[in-house]
């Protein structure tokens, strides 16, 4: 170790010991190896749930409560991790937390029950919790202000951990099963765990010393906020392009060619207009015909929902009567009957009134205000008003008619439009219901159409990847134009009662 003065323009402020080049390279790559270890260990459970589920009979909601007890434990942590590091040294928490993390994949090898896993995942989580805090600040501390590049290595050997644990797993998978292969896994962060004691330098933590910066008051305010800025447009520009990929592969797809359709190319080669040319002019019925009856059964589904389930929320809300609450609560709880349960009763309801082949079995039920979830938006909205509103317009004689049609629907504007984008969006895009009542050709939806674009062997991906273009296209847009309004009541709507 070397020793350096720092000074700042009013004199020396402090004497720090400055890490020699070997020590330095040595925090680097053993917080390269950690971190390569621990972010390998959070992305290999995404091999080992649908293994998991096949071999213990789970279900969607137990694989959600494995990821959440590993996520939660690992975030959890991560603070007191932190804060034992300051105590007991972070080399020491760092070695401890990478041995937990190994044995925690060890004791899931040896379960056999949801519990067991539970717990198993739980402890590897907060294992891996100390990486982070402890693994990038060893880092710093001995690169000081040339820690930049440095850090930039570390991060990208995390990037190269979640590549090769999940793979290599399901290459052993192959010749062994998931409890050898997870002992392994265990057996290689036990032996990080011995790399690190033996090659990880013990730096000493400097976060106390009264380092200058340039306005020579000891401190960097700047520093943190910047990061979370940056933390926060990073995150914000991978959710974006995430869901944008999709939307942008449809698009680029429906440009290619039937033998280059299937091929994972960004840039079609040659660009042929085939797939547009079917999706104009080869269905049937016609692409006009297919957009009217989409637009006419939403339209009348919108104004239909709009209707019904604001009326409703405003007497739910608003309109004292006895039962109230619990005829609200029994609203509520038939949002716990999915729509295939009772689809064979509305089936033989509507095929006895001879409505099957119309659209009336589509619109019916957004007419008759079949949406519980719609009616609950619009009661906490009505709520989160000022009673005074109501109790005003009830003195001057206002009846609860005029009450909902001249005060509370104009105030209501962003849930009426949050509750229009919602019922657009599920009528749009639905394709379940228009299969089963449906049957002539010149009655079909979007949706339904799309559903041709199959080959005797297969799909016609160019093909449908046009139409599908042309199908999202007005979601898109009607998302975009609407999207302040429907934020705004959400929150209004989820902030209230």
């Amino acid at each position: 170790m070397k020793t350096t003065t720092l000074t700042s323009p009013t004199g020396t402020v402090g004497i720090i010991d400055a890490p020699s080049i070997e020590s330095r390279h040595r925090a680097l790559w053993s917080a390269c190896v950690a971190h390569a270890l621990h972010d390998g260990y959070t992305d290999l459970i995404y091999v080992l749930l649908p293994v998991w589920q096949a071999e213990f009979g789970l279900s969607y909601q137990a694989l959600a409560i494995l990821r959440a007890g590993y996520t939660a434990t690992m975030a959890g942590l991560q603070w007191p991790a932190g804060r034992l590091a300051e105590r007991y040294g972070g080399r020491a928490v760092l070695i401890v937390g990478t041995v937990l993390a190994a044995l925690g994949y060890a004791f899931a090898g040896l379960s056999g029950t949801l519990f067991g896993l539970c717990a198993a995942l739980a402890l590897s989580g907060g294992g891996s919790s100390t990486q982070h805090p402890i693994g990038s600040g060893s880092v710093s501390r001995a690169y000081g202000k040339t820690a930049r590049g440095p850090l930039g290595v570390y991060n990208f050997s995390g990037d190269l951990g979640k590549a090769t644990f999940p793979a290599a797993v399901s290459f052993l998978l192959i010749f062994m099963s998931w409890r050898h292969a997870l002992w392994i896994m265990s057996a290689v962060g036990i032996a990080v765990a011995v790399g690190l004691a033996v090659f990880l330098p013990a730096t000493k933590d400097h976060s106390s010393t009264n380092v200058p910066t340039s306005d020579g008051t000891g401190t960097n305010r700047s520093g943190f906020p910047l990061l979370f800025a940056i933390g926060v447009l990073d995150t914000a520009v991978r959710m974006g392009l995430l869901m944008f990929l999709p939307f942008a592969w449809s698009v680029i797809t429906s440009f290619k060619t039937e033998p280059d359709s299937v091929r994972l190319t960004f840039i079609p080669d040659p660009v042929s207009l085939e797939g547009w040319d079917t999706a104009f002019n080869r269905l049937n019925p016609p692409l006009p015909q297919l957009f009217f009856n989409t637009v006419l059964i939403t339209v009348i589904a919108i104004a239909g929902q709009l209707l019904t389930c604001s009326l409703a929320g405003y007497a739910f809300a608003r309109v004292p009567f006895r039962g109230r609450d619990t005829l609200f609560v029994a609203v509520l709880a038939t949002m716990l009957l999915p729509e295939q349960a009772t689809a064979i009763p509305r089936f033989l309801l509507f095929r006895g009134l001879g409505l099957v082949d119309t659209f009336a079995p589509l619109l019916l039920p957004t007419v008759l205000g079949g949406a519980p979830f719609f009616i609950f938006l619009f009661r906490q909205y009505f709520l989160a008003l000022p009673a005074e509103l109501t109790d005003a317009a009830r003195v001057d004689g206002c009846s609860h008619w005029q009450i909902w049609r001249r005060i509370m629907l104009p105030l209501a504007r962003p849930m009426l439009v949050t509750v229009g984008i919602f019922t657009f969006l599920a009528t749009w895009n639905d394709f379940w219901t228009p299969l089963i009542y449906l049957m002539s050709p010149e009655r079909s939806t979007l949706t339904l159409a799309l559903a041709s674009f199959n080959r005797g062997y297969g799909t016609a991906v160019e093909h449908m990847m046009a139409a599908s273009a042309m199908v999202l296209a007005p979601c898109l847009v009607v998302y975009f134009l609407a999207q302040r309004l429907f934020v705004r009541g959400v929150e209004v709507a989820a902030s209230k009662h």
